[in-house]
């Protein structure tokens, strides 16, 4: 269960993106109704959008589905835009779809690998949330044990596309201590190998027509 402050916070966030997205393209209808908080106006606007092919709105839809903006999380509406926006070609799309599909799995192990081995090539691939969500799902308990250690290596790479994200590198590293601490460093400052975004969505798609078995980690060591 999220706690009332970490809920505020993603609504916050999520408003922030929006706000950008649709700044960007101040003419789409939606626009002036979500800058005078009607949400529900800049949903529908939305689904429009992401009707007509377009990927980032059908993942900016599934990001409002998946907050408080609207009333209670609709984690069912969310999974299916993430799928939608994935499907035509959005890495975060990807990359949320097969995070809230783990968490409404229960974390098991097949929903654990293949998350897992889908943030290891998007943190690859230079993708800031990749990099990120990487190191938040191993410093957590939700897949198994916490290892500070892998974590230490996506928050290095989640840094190196955003300096800001040095925040949450800070924040593990004041947890640890001796070698673990000594070998997290290490791990934050190796690069991953690269990787196109094009091989990341052949992986993603593999992944989701069993094509693949999930490969684990492929983070440079």
């Amino acid at each position: 269960m999220m706690s009332r402050r970490t809920s505020l916070s993603l609504a916050f966030f999520v408003a922030v993106l929006i706000a950008a997205a649709i700044f960007i393209r101040a003419d789409e209808k939606g626009y002036h109704q979500y800058l005078a908080g009607d949400y529900k106006t800049t949903h529908e606007a939305l689904i429009e959008q992401a009707n007509a092919g377009g990927e980032f709105a059908a993942y900016l839809k599934g990001r409002i589905e998946n907050s408080s903006l609207l009333g209670p999380r609709d984690t069912v509406a969310a999974l299916e835009s993430f799928r939608q926006a994935a499907k035509l070609g959005h890495p975060d799309g990807a990359i949320m779809e097969f995070w809230l599909a783990a968490e409404l799995a229960g974390y098991t192990t097949k929903a654990c690998d293949q998350l897992k081995s889908l943030l290891d090539l998007g943190a690859r691939a230079r993708n800031l949330k990749a990099a990120a969500y990487g190191g938040d799902l191993h410093r957590s308990r939700n897949c198994g044990p916490p290892d500070p250690i892998m974590a230490a290596g996506y928050y290095g790479q989640a840094a190196r596309l955003d300096r800001r994200m040095g925040t949450k590198l800070d924040s593990l590293m004041a947890t640890l201590s001796g070698d673990i601490l000594a070998q997290s460093q290490q791990a934050a400052q190796r690069e991953f190998q690269p990787l196109r975004v094009q091989a990341f969505l052949d992986h993603y798609h593999a992944l989701k027509t069993g094509d693949l078995a999930p490969a684990g980690s492929l983070q440079s060591r």
